[in-house]
């Protein structure tokens, strides 16, 4: 046998091992997918188990294939969607009242009733009622609604996932497309619950008063709503992709909205309703004072302050809300930040100069000018 020959053929024997070696990981790949996704299968309605071994058999029988055809794609993305659900349960019943009591009055100034409400609906959680009515903080916008049902998440050491439901105006958003559908994919509930470690988490659906009333002839987002937050209802919610119940009652559902009258009528029977007042002038300089300047003196290192006399500065431009009053905080430190570094005569050992402030809230663009071109220039922030 001639060299050339001999380099030829094992040539051919190694690229052949490669072919072999990277069919058996594709098949190990297969394998675990689908182990997985029987196994989260178990835990869930006897539907799942059927759609599961359709899928399955489908995608093995075509596993071997080059040319795989759409409906192993399409059984294949479920396997993939259905092994990607969390199996395990938050137990709600080893939390901590106290602490989570404790992190609402460490992180939100007043707002009792609405602690109390909260604390309420986590409590019965924690005693095991998955029956209770979902909660919808409404009121101004700034008020800390969605902050607050992220405290009590955190608190209480539960994953929580969000949906922005602001402008949405198709059913499937929702509750997802059926898979036979080209680009089909489930809903934002089921998107949301793939990216969480357990089954049971807190969900977040801010804005509830903005869905879109378009009548778009893509199904009423609100009819979708109505089985997730009817207690009754979501313990077997279908979202049209995986096309079998799941439950969602050992979740806690926490809506907010701004305005009472512009949540559709049909949901409002089904939530409770949990009014979120504004702060008053006094209040705000509290916040100001206790919360967000000690907030930003710590993330930002800022070894500055703001004369309490200079508080009513933030807010008379401010409403019943603290956002705006946050952002024009962040403003004033930004701005005062940078013109240290160029006019010395302004760090008067650690409080910021009141006319400064004044000039910052008044016109961010005069907060400071270049001596050299005597041209105002806008300080970082404000652009």
């Amino acid at each position: 046998m001639s060299e050339s020959l001999y380099v030829s053929m094992e040539k051919q024997v190694g690229e052949a091992h490669k072919e072999v070696s990277h069919f058996s990981a594709k098949k190990d790949a297969m394998e675990s997918l689908v182990e997985r996704a029987e196994k989260v299968a178990e835990g869930l309605h006897s539907e799942a188990k059927l759609r599961v071994s359709e899928a399955k058999i489908r995608v093995l029988s075509e596993a071997n294939k080059d040319n795989k055809s759409g409906e192993y794609q399409k059984h294949f993305e479920l396997l993939t969607t259905v092994s990607q659900l969390p199996i395990d349960l938050f137990p709600y019943e080893n939390v901590s009242m106290t602490a989570v009591r404790d992190e609402f009055n460490r992180s939100h100034f007043g707002m009792a009733t609405v602690k109390n409400q909260l604390l309420q609906a986590l409590n019965l959680k924690r005693r095991g009622v998955n029956q209770s009515q979902v909660m919808c903080l409404v009121g101004p916008p700034g008020t800390g609604k969605t902050t607050l049902a992220l405290s009590l998440a955190n608190a209480a050491g539960v994953p929580c996932r969000s949906i922005a439901l602001g402008g949405v105006s198709d059913e499937s958003v929702i509750r997802g497309l059926p898979s036979y559908y080209l680009g089909s994919k489930p809903g934002r509930v089921i998107s949301e619950l793939r990216k969480s470690s357990v089954g049971n988490p807190v969900f977040i659906l801010d804005e509830l008063d903005k869905l879109s009333n378009n009548n778009s002839g893509r199904g009423n987002p609100s009819a979708a709503l109505l089985e997730l937050l009817d207690p009754e209802q979501n313990r077997k919610f279908i979202d049209h992709y995986l096309d079998f119940p799941i439950d969602l009652s050992g979740s806690i559902w926490v809506c907010t909205a701004n305005y009472l009258e512009q949540i559709p009528i049909e949901l409002r029977d089904r939530i409770d309703i949990v009014s979120v007042e504004g702060y008053s002038a006094e209040e705000q300089e509290v916040i100001l004072k206790d919360f967000l300047i000690p907030k930003y003196q710590n993330r930002w290192n800022v070894p500055y302050f703001i004369g309490q006399e200079d508080f009513h500065l933030f807010v008379k431009k401010n409403k019943s809300g603290v956002r705006k009053m946050e952002h024009d905080l962040q403003g004033v430190f930004k701005a005062f930040l940078l013109d240290v570094n160029f006019n010395t005569a302004l760090d008067t050992g650690g409080r910021i100069p009141s006319d400064y402030v004044k000039k910052v809230l008044s016109d961010p663009a005069l907060a400071f000018k270049d001596e050299t071109t005597n041209s105002s220039r806008v300080p970082i922030g404000f652009h």
